[in-house]
């Protein structure tokens, strides 16, 4: 695994064709903008005085006792996690580590009781090709702010690369920030957690092909399993969502209030 640009980058040799997964955490606030300048930057409003932060990522809650789910590449090797919601982006809970699943590249993790609006996990079967999904996220927040972000695509493939079952293919817009985010259908359930996209390997044959909106997300299967190995988690997740008359405005508005910035030290 090599890393560069802040972003995690795991390599597959393919006979002559060389293309890789990126992570979309954010761990380095540098950005190339069009004019070839290089910035870097720190948002004021998430400086911590006592100790830098070394990635960011996006979580969600999914119950009432404050678990929430992430990617394991977040909070690999984090010695303090803290989160904060699109309500609430002044103040941050600290976050325990519950169970990681690093063969998936999930991890779970709690905070504290309260007030949680979390977003239910849909039925494991449910997802089907050319499905409409969504995103909400906190993408590039040294330069696009703490504002959470929409992203909408479709189920582009209902597996990975090398036709990994253990991803969707999605169409989703996803940037540096995305990872551990989750990916919703059109009612508001959680159908995969954002963890990685494809490109081509720098320096390789192919590093000046166009890769566009070749996204993945872990599907909901695992994350239930991963559930599954703490029992005391599953009386607490919500019943699935059914749109019925809302409009998709309010859809948005309801499962925006479970998605978290995961920031790691």
């Amino acid at each position: 695994m090599a890393t560069g640009l802040g972003i995690h980058t795991l390599f597959f040799d393919k006979g002559e064709e060389e293309w890789g997964f990126e992570f979309l955490d954010e761990s380095d606030p540098s950005y190339l903008l069009p004019n070839g300048n290089i910035v870097q930057r720190k948002n004021k409003k998430i400086a911590d005085s006592k100790s830098e932060i070394q990635s960011s990522g996006t979580g969600v809650l999914l119950s009432n006792d404050g678990l929430i789910a992430t990617c394991a590449h977040v909070v690999d090797g984090a010695a303090r996690i803290r989160v904060k919601s699109a309500r609430n982006t002044r103040t941050a809970e600290v976050a325990h580590v519950i169970l990681i699943d690093p063969q998936n590249d999930l991890a779970l993790l709690q905070i504290g009781p309260g007030l949680h609006q979390p977003s239910p996990i849909a039925e494991i079967t449910e997802a089907k090709l050319g499905q409409e999904v969504f995103t909400i996220g906190y993408p590039n927040i040294y330069i696009q702010g703490l504002k959470p972000k929409f992203t909408k695509g479709e189920i582009s493939g209902l597996a990975g690369m090398f036709d990994d079952p253990t991803r969707w293919q999605i169409s989703v817009p996803v940037q540096n920030g995305n990872s551990g985010g989750p990916l919703f259908d059109m009612n508001g359930n959680v159908v995969g957690i954002i963890d990685s996209r494809l490109i081509p390997k720098r320096g390789g044959k192919d590093a000046n092909a166009v890769v566009q909106n070749v996204n993945y997300a872990i599907k909901n299967h695992y994350l239930l399993e991963l559930i599954c190995k703490v029992p005391k988690f599953l009386q607490n997740l919500p019943e699935k969502r059914s749109r019925g008359f809302k409009r998709l405005e309010e859809v948005i508005e309801e499962a925006e209030n479970s998605v978290v910035l995961i920031l790691a030290y």
